[in-house]
């Protein structure tokens, strides 16, 4: 950028500069661009106000973040930019409270660094011991954070399912009621049987418990194999509403011989 510059700034000999310490200056022009002269025109002075201002600046930077982590979401980086403080993200739900912002290394502060951990493994600097205790502390502080913030989710959720099974067990309530009130209406066998079986009721042994479970996705869906019989019609007859009368099952006659009770012998008085 030279535009409002005298001179052209003078370029480095080395154009890769220090390869320890790449990063990158941009450079956002507070004058408004002319596209018909191809230059800039008057300053923004939306920039100077004291309101103004730091809402322009923060829309700059909002605008800023959310191309860079577009950008680095095309590129499947793992990693997203927040320019926001330690503060506003605690504000804001997103970070704990009480993180504390490192102290920045600076040039001669880094080569030291980098000195130390090629001669004795670690930073043992004044400034590199610092960071260290303040990243222990942070990480220990997300940690909890991060915990806490899973309970209460949980938390959250079942008490979102407390809250579905309740609603379930007051429609559920409802519909005996209504399932009741056709029992004791029916003034035919048929229409009384039909109601037993429509009943929504007469198939729960612990409806409230069952209402919990089907709101958690937790509702057992399997069938005991040895409870799940097919009925032979020849041999066996299935109850019915009308007759309540269990199933008869037709036993061979060395089933009804196993089947018999142990004779008992009997003494006789005076024997």
């Amino acid at each position: 950028m030279t535009e409002g510059q005298k001179e052209v700034p003078k370029l480095r000999k080395d154009e890769r500069g220090n390869p320890l310490n790449q990063h990158v200056h941009i450079l956002c022009p507070t004058r408004v661009w002319n596209d018909e002269t191809g230059s800039f025109g008057q300053k923004i002075r939306d920039l100077d106000g004291i309101v103004s201002g730091p809402q322009i600046i923060q829309e700059m930077r909002d605008e800023w973040q959310k191309r860079v982590n577009r950008e680095l979401t095309k590129a499947n980086v793992p990693m997203l930019v927040d320019l926001r403080s330690y503060e506003k993200a605690a504000a804001n739900g997103d970070a704990p409270g009480g993180l504390t912002p490192q102290p920045k290394m600076g040039p001669r502060n880094t080569a030291r660094k980098r000195r130390r951990i090629l001669e004795n493994g670690s930073d043992d600097t004044h400034l590199g011991k610092t960071r260290a205790k303040i990243q222990a502390k942070n990480e220990e502080l997300w940690k909890s954070w991060l915990l806490i913030r899973d309970l209460e989710r949980e938390k959250a959720r079942l008490k979102d399912s407390e809250s579905i099974a309740a609603k379930n067990e007051t429609a559920r309530l409802a519909k005996v009621d209504e399932a009741n009130t056709n029992i004791e209406s029916a003034r035919t066998a048929d229409a009384r049987a039909k109601a037993i079986e429509n009943a929504p009721h007469l198939d729960t042994l612990d409806p409230t418990r069952a209402a919990i479970l089907w709101a958690q996705g937790r509702m057992e869906k399997k069938i005991d194999p040895k409870s799940d019989r097919t009925i032979d019609p020849e041999t066996e007859t299935a109850a019915t509403p009308e007759s309540k009368q269990q199933p008869r099952f037709a036993m061979s006659q060395k089933a009804k011989q196993r089947a018999r009770p142990p004779r008992q012998r009997q003494r006789k008085i005076g024997s």
